[in-house]
């Protein structure tokens, strides 16, 4: 009898614990299930905001000391400066200082490097060298892309090849992809009107597949990598590798190669 009356004593205590309060039950809650689902939160992007991305605002070449004024946006998440030289030291100044900086880099040559700062507004670029560089500057901005057409294409000398329309695989996608022999015979690859869910990691793929309706049949089939995307919103071109065969090229894709997933597909019609 004593170690029954030890077992209920235990039970007795047990109940208590899980009565009290904050260990999974609320008063007002009609389920005592501590494991409920948790509810979804999705946060959706605006309509017209892109994956953060870099657009080029100047790009300064020379051999000695040059300057350049810069106008940077307000919309600009941030901006930064990049260089390349061959020799000796190069020295960088803007004014006014920037918001995060002294306005101030250097280094020596032959190096290529950048510094990133936060502000907006027009800055004056002074470049100190003593030898060839080229300076560009870029602002990260969340903007939809607008690249016109290549000139060629403008003008009716580029000659259509292919086209296609964008449709959803495993996110949200639309507009077209247009395949253009160029003068020179080079192949490009326009996508107007294009959209798609803002990811900083997609890249284009120009595939062998006629039929991707799925991420598993696009991965099974050989495809070419163009570059990553250059917006998830927006008209923009690219200048395919040389030697590519366009017979070969059935659709374009949209993809995230790391997590081995596919946002878009257009495939191509002659």
């Amino acid at each position: 009898m004593r170690r029954a009356g030890r077992w209920i004593g235990v039970l007795a205590v047990a109940a208590g614990l899980l009565a009290l309060p904050g260990c999974g039950d609320d008063d007002d809650s009609a389920s005592d299930d501590r494991f409920g689902a948790i509810p979804k939160r999705t946060i959706e992007a605006p309509e017209d905001e892109t994956a953060p991305r870099w657009h080029k605002v100047a790009d300064i070449e020379g051999s000695e000391d040059a300057m350049q004024r810069v106008a940077i946006s307000r919309a600009a998440l941030q901006w930064r400066v990049r260089w390349r030289c061959r020799s000796g030291d190069i020295m960088i100044a803007v004014t006014p200082p920037p918001a995060s900086s002294d306005g101030r880099a250097s280094g020596s040559c032959p190096a290529r490097d950048e510094v990133i700062w936060v502000g907006a507004g027009t800055y004056r670029i002074d470049v100190r060298a003593s030898a060839p560089f080229r300076v560009i500057v870029d602002e990260e901005v969340r903007t939809p892309l607008q690249e016109p057409a290549p000139a060629a294409v403008r003008t009716g000398r580029a000659r259509e090849l292919a086209r296609g329309r964008f449709v959803p695989i495993e996110f949200k996608g639309s507009g077209r992809a247009i395949l253009y022999r160029m003068p020179n015979g080079r192949l490009t690859l326009r996508m107007e009107d294009f959209k798609t869910e803002p990811n900083p990691e997609l890249t284009v793929w120009l595939s062998e597949s006629a039929n991707p309706t799925s991420t598993r049949r696009i991965f099974r089939v050989p495809h070419t990598t163009v570059r990553s995307l250059k917006s998830t919103i927006g008209d923009q071109n690219y200048m395919l590798p040389a030697g590519t065969d366009p017979d070969k090229i059935k659709s374009v894709i949209v993809v995230n190669p790391s997590q081995r997933i596919s946002y878009a597909a257009a495939r191509l019609t002659r």
